[in-house]
């Protein structure tokens, strides 16, 4: 019984029913309250829903209940990494994660990110090619490394990590839009230009999305 509404929770949460996903793992934890999974499960749905307080009260919860429980400090440190402030902390439980399971690419990716937000590049490049040596074909490496070399002004190796992100995932237009401005700044403005025109035209908001997420300056900016 307890198991089904858990897979019914996870089955809802799918379909984007975030509402009926926490009633059914709300239910699961109070059926069993030492059901690490049942946690989990409804910290996700917190973080679906933009309640990271809540999400990593349920994520550490499961970690108290299930230390070896390798995808909640995942998960929690996913949470901890959109807040400044929290870095440390997230770089600390994507470790732990990588730990717990060493084959956890997209732990080594998230940490990558949050090294590159505290402008830790050697740490974060490790991380990455560590991911792409393990998983060529993982766009979100191939895109952070792109990020990574744009940020240190190294525009070759930048776009040649994005002309792969766009090939795994041709509708990226926050590749695209980066891989624009690492042409502009190497003097190649035509193609630039339809990078840029192709990625707004993807997303409209593409070029704040890339601004407020990873400081990147406005083709303005960008000096030749």
């Amino acid at each position: 019984m307890r198991d089904s509404i858990n897979s019914r929770g996870v089955s809802y949460r799918m379909n984007g029913d975030s509402s009926q996903a926490m009633a059914d793992f709300s239910q699961a934890i109070k059926l069993e309250p030492d059901n690490a999974v049942a946690f989990n499960s409804r910290g996700n749905v917190y973080a679906d829903i933009a309640q990271p307080d809540q999400a990593i009260a349920d994520f550490t919860q499961a970690i108290k209940l299930n230390r070896a429980y390798g995808s909640a400090y995942f998960n929690r440190g996913s949470v901890e990494a959109d807040d400044k402030d929290q870095l440390d902390k997230a770089i600390a439980d994507f470790s732990t994660a990588i730990k717990l399971d060493s084959s956890n690419t997209d732990a080594y990716v998230s940490r990558a990110v949050a090294y590159i937000r505290k402008n830790n590049t050697a740490a974060a490049l490790a991380d990455l090619n560590t991911a792409i040596g393990a998983t060529p074909d993982l766009e979100r490496a191939h895109f952070y490394r792109g990020i990574l070399h744009f940020n240190t002004g190294d525009d070759v190796d930048a776009v040649a990590d994005f002309n792969k992100a766009i090939q795994l995932d041709p509708q990226d237009a926050k590749a695209l839009y980066v891989r624009g401005l690492a042409k502009r700044r190497n003097g190649d403005v035509t193609n630039s230009d339809a990078d840029m025109a192709a990625a707004k035209a993807l997303g409209p908001d593409v070029e704040k999305q890339v601004q407020i997420r990873h400081g990147l300056p406005p083709p303005s900016n960008v000096r030749h």
